[in-house]
């Protein structure tokens, strides 16, 4: 369609227009372009200019209505496309708006503008891999174009190409001083990498270039937190909710701080502020899960957990935590049916796991063979080794792929088993599994759990070296108080040493240290009256747990936190005590003083989170009447004789 030419006073009323857009004064632009209505003017520009005013005024179906009109005056005319992409962007219509910048790069395919504003929206729609394109026609025309690497980088880290959104970040901030976000999202990219001070550096640098910008100041809260670094942390979040006060992500963040400081009713407060934000924000409710969790409220927990799931259905970290709690209620079935979604969740992402073999899912392992490999720590390889048994008597042949440090521990459950480094490529077997997927493969319940204990053996040389050290005099515990404190697995579950001098004041009790690496400098601070046993060349050789299982045979109880030697002592089959927190480890279940997994186990827990005092008080009654009752049997038996 040919439009009309404008008169000279027509003309002059579009520049007002033109100038009063330019100006901010779009109410003014659309009274102009009302007047000029009224004569009929059928003008491409003019049309353009009222679908800008209206635009700004918030009229999206005139605004769009406008542009339509101009782009039918005018079809060849790129900028009017561009226009219509971004008023249908406003109204919702993200299909309409693809479109119209495809028909801008159509008429213009050079067109700078299109191409970055179609590589956004594809970014808001997540489709990273399309957006990659259009920034690399861009940094084509445009070389130096911050932008574009920028959002280029964006779209690549969302991808999974995190070296190359490092790559593009930093060329984004060699090209503008001060680029705010460009520092965040490196810096998101480096916490990715658990390159968690480098992050940092690069969320101060984001402050420092926009002090106003509140996501730096959020992430780098995240950052602290990982590090344990609550005190700086907690300032941090505060900031992010100063400048922005209904920052949801925030609220969720805050609500992640004082999980890991324990604190899980304010944890709650805070994510339900997040949810109150962003309903729809299944990361808070996830972790409102793990709060209602520890506070032993299951039912709302598990409630959390399927709202995350409904919001985010392939969301791994949800289906991980839904699945602790069954097994910790004991829904063994659907707990190890959720555990194998453990391989998609990001603390997975870089472990080398036989993924791309042939898993064995409880097949006829008769005349077959079989790898298994190791995960998690040395507690879940004692207790989950002992399916290794049940494998051996099907007829299959087993390896077990596992840290050499316990190799020769492993090894007394049966010679043939076959042993390798953890992971070596080399090996051939017809099926391959995790360790922790076994209880699943073998439809574990708690009326079955397979080998019956024990299955672990100490040496026979080993015991005999050790008794002649410790000797035969008191009633003899060996002591374990501390786990690894890597990682959040150890927060609540260790007790202080402190705790346990009360037992070293009860008459015949010998305390005899079986702690390894991890709480010695403990020995240092309990008080001088105190005396707790240090054995001479324990644990010294390089295989781990070897001198523990003999010394275990070696005394009357083992007294345990949860930790390895907890396993162990299980696996063995000799007398242990477990004091636990008050929402334990899954294994351990609810309530019940016994363990289906070891029977020579009596569990001692927390009515209240962190009581320890309370633990031991139960466990130094027990003790004496263990004792009583000893000596009763041993006065006995004098008797006998006699």
């Amino acid at each position: 369609m040919t439009q009309s030419t404008l008169s000279a006073a027509q003309s002059k009323a579009v520049s007002r227009v033109r100038s009063a857009l330019e100006a901010g004064r779009a109410n003014e632009a659309e009274k102009i372009c009302q007047q000029l209505e009224a004569q009929n003017t059928k003008n491409a520009e003019f049309q353009r200019l009222w679908a800008t005013a209206c635009q700004l005024l918030g009229q999206g179906k005139l605004a769009l209505a406008k542009v339509d009109k101009a782009i039918k005056l005018s079809p060849k005319n790129a900028v009017f496309h561009e226009l219509k992409a971004r008023i249908s962007l406003a109204n919702g219509d993200a299909a309409g708006a693809l479109a119209a910048y495809d028909s801008a790069i159509s008429v213009q395919p050079n067109f700078l503008t299109a191409l970055m504003g179609k590589g956004d929206l594809l970014l808001q729609l997540g489709r990273m891999a399309d957006a990659v394109p259009l920034y690399d026609r861009a940094l084509l025309l445009d070389p130096k174009n911050s932008d574009a690497f920028h959002n280029r980088g964006y779209a690549v880290e969302r991808h999974g190409d995190l070296r190359a959104a490092l790559g593009n970040y930093s060329r984004a901030i060699l090209l503008r001083d001060n680029y705010a976000q460009a520092y965040n999202n490196r810096g998101n990219t480096l916490f990715t990498l658990n390159n968690h001070l480098a992050a940092i550096e690069d969320y101060d640098a984001a402050i420092e270039a926009d002090p106003t910008y509140a996501p730096p100041f959020n992430n780098k809260a995240n950052a602290l937190v990982v590090l344990k670094r609550f005190d700086e942390a907690m300032p941090c979040l505060e900031k992010a909710l100063e400048i922005e006060p209904d920052y949801s992500a925030a609220y969720n963040n805050l609500g992640f701080a004082y999980q890991k400081q324990g604190r899980h009713q304010e944890a709650i407060e805070a994510l339900e502020r997040s949810i109150e934000l962003d309903p729809d924000y299944a990361e808070a409710h996830n972790n409102r899960g793990h709060s209602l969790q520890k506070l032993c409220r299951f039912d709302e927990a598990l409630e959390s957990f399927e709202k995350a799931l409904t919001l985010k259905p392939n969301y791994a970290e949800a289906v991980w935590n839904r699945g602790l709690i069954n097994l910790l209620i004991g829904n063994l079935e659907q707990g190890w049916n959720d555990m194998e979604w453990r391989w998609r969740r990001n603390s997975y992402q870089d472990d080398p796991s036989p993924r791309d073999r042939p898993h064995w899912n409880g097949e006829d392992l008769k005349g077959r063979s079989i790898t298994v490999y190791v995960e998690q720590g040395f507690g879940d390889m004692f207790q989950f080794g002992r399916y290794l048994l049940p494998m051996l008597e099907a007829g299959a042949k087993v390896t077990f792929a596992a840290p050499r440090i316990i190799h020769r521990l492993m090894s007394s459950m049966s010679p043939d088993i076959q042993f390798q480094h953890t992971f070596e490529k080399e090996v051939s077997s017809d099926f391959h599994c995790m360790l922790f997927s076994l209880p699943r493969a073998f439809k574990t319940t708690l009326e079955n759990v397979p080998a019956p204990v024990p299955y672990l053996h100490a040496e026979p040389e080993l015991v005999e070296h050790w008794k002649q050290q410790i000797g035969k005099d008191g009633f003899k515990i060996a002591i374990s108080w501390q786990g690894n404190p890597s990682g959040d697995v150890d927060l609540g579950r260790s007790i202080p040493l402190e705790k346990l001098e009360c037992l070293s004041k009860i008459t015949g009790v010998r305390l005899i240290s079986i702690q390894f690496e991890h709480g010695l400098e403990q020995l240092e601070t309990i008080s001088p009256d105190t005396k707790i046993e240090i054995l001479d060349g324990f644990n010294e050789g390089p295989d781990g747990f070897v001198d523990t299982a003999a010394v275990m045979n070696c005394v009357d109880l083992v007294l345990t936190t949860d930790s390895a030697p907890a396993h162990l002592a299980g696996a063995l089959g000799v007398p242990v005590w477990l004091m636990l927190m008050q929402v334990p480890d899954w294994r351990y279940l609810l309530e019940r003083e016994d363990s289906p997994w070891y029977p020579t186990m009596r569990l001692f827990r927390q009515s209240k989170a962190g009581d320890w005092d309370q633990v031991v008080s139960d466990v130094e009654q027990a003790l004496k009447v263990e004792m009583a009752n000893k000596d009763g049997a041993h006065s006995m038996s004098e008797t006998q004789k006699d």
